[in-house]
């Protein structure tokens, strides 16, 4: 579909499927509905593409694909598969994405969910997961989560921040009984600095811990010293 003359509006709807080796029979099997359109106004194009239906040896795939470019003084441009970082502020014309995500279940009592993200902008590289497994037989069990995230800032000067998470709780009938937990967080490069804290905790009590360090406060110059 298409406005003319001015501003020109292209829009463009569709249906993507990839079969391979066999679509009779194929091992990766990706279906995607998709939706773009360009405008001549500002100008800008976009192009969003959602995983339906899809696996990958059997492993089923989900999640939101999506491509944006934008210029003017708000110029932008986005890749993003799943979403973005969290402390990431989400782009003017950016839709809400799916993470990328699959659902195993190795086992009736077991349940193991994935998520995860990758996305490029013109001054950061981010991408992150989320690991969920979920084991119970008749009420009781175990919750394991794990997760990390990373945002690379290239202007106006290199930077880094690494967030990794994790947490074991055992339940019993709906109620947690007890658990452990940490959280780890990377920056740099200058000054470079550690933060974690972590906890454990009963039915009954909670010991929580944290600490953060920085290489920027231990490693001094040295000064000559006074004649």
């Amino acid at each position: 579909m298409a406005e003319l003359p001015h501003p020109v509006r292209v829009s463009l709807l569709g249906v993507l499927r990839v079969a391979v080796p066999d679509p009779a029979a194929p091992l990766i099997d990706l279906k995607a509905a998709f939706a773009g359109q360009y405008d001549s106004a500002e100008p800008s194009a976009f192009l969003i593409a959602s995983l339906t239906g899809s696996h990958m040896a059997e492993v089923p795939l989900n999640g939101d694909v999506l491509v944006l470019f934008r210029s003017g003084p708000d110029a932008v441009f986005v890749l993003s598969a799943g979403c973005f970082h969290p402390a990431y502020p989400i782009p003017r014309g950016a839709p809400a994405l799916r993470r990328l995500s699959t659902n195993l279940a190795p086992a009736p009592w077991i349940q193991l969910r994935c998520q995860a993200y990758f996305a490029v902008t013109g001054n950061t590289v981010q991408f992150g997961a989320q690991l969920s497994l979920v084991a119970e037989i008749t009420g009781c069990g175990l919750r394991v989560q794990f997760g990390l995230d990373a945002l690379i800032r290239l202007e106006p000067n290199l930077s880094f921040t690494a967030t990794m998470r994790g947490s074991l709780t055992a339940e019993a009938f709906g109620e947690s009984l007890s658990g452990v937990a940490f959280g780890l967080t990377l920056e740099g490069p200058s000054p470079p600095g550690t933060r974690w804290d972590a906890g454990a905790s009963t039915s009954s009590c909670s010991v929580p811990r944290s600490t953060s360090t920085s290489a920027g406060a231990i490693l001094r110059p040295l000064r000559r010293p006074r004649p």
